[in-house]
């Protein structure tokens, strides 16, 4: 998982598509909502520590739980399995509807465009991020009078 706070955004989007109907994406947003869980009880904070003990609660419980079990499964299975998932919320949706060429038609084109789309965000959130980056870290170096230290470029 890339970020904790974009899962969670995508997560509330999908929420909000399953209250409109999209009710393939009800599962995405289950397992979004597990994988952001996992990401924060990686940190060393007191949300990591609520994250914490929830996982180990219902990790616990599912032990002598066979319903609990199964269930945990199949939550892990939903959070190591976004992406696939979101993929067939598309063929639901197609499936579902009452003119299945037009909308196959749509999701196939919004599927590629969404691709698309996603990686070129990803670069450019990625590239306007490490701007910001470097002019923080610059500005507080420079506030608190420290010298950069210079990188070694290396070639390999």
């Amino acid at each position: 998982m890339f970020s904790p706070v974009a899962s969670t955004i995508f997560a509330f989007r999908n929420a909000e598509k399953t209250k409109n109907g999209d009710v393939g994406r009800s599962v995405v947003t289950v397992g979004q909502g597990v994988g952001v869980l996992k990401e924060v009880a990686k940190y060393d904070n007191i949300f990591a520590a609520g994250a914490k003990g929830a996982l180990d609660a219902f990790n616990s419980m599912a032990k002598e739980n066979k319903a609990l079990n199964y269930a945990g499964k199949c939550l892990k299975f939903t959070a190591d399995n976004v992406n696939p998932l979101i993929c067939a919320s598309g063929v639901l949706k197609v499936a579902m509807s009452d003119d299945k060429i037009h909308d196959g038609i749509v999701e196939a084109v919004a599927s590629v465009m969404k691709g698309i789309a996603f990686v070129m965000g990803s670069i450019g959130s990625y590239a306007l991020a490490q701007k910001v980056g470097e002019k923080y870290a610059n500005n507080v170096t420079n506030a608190l009078g420290l010298e950069r230290k210079e990188k070694i470029n290396q070639k390999i």
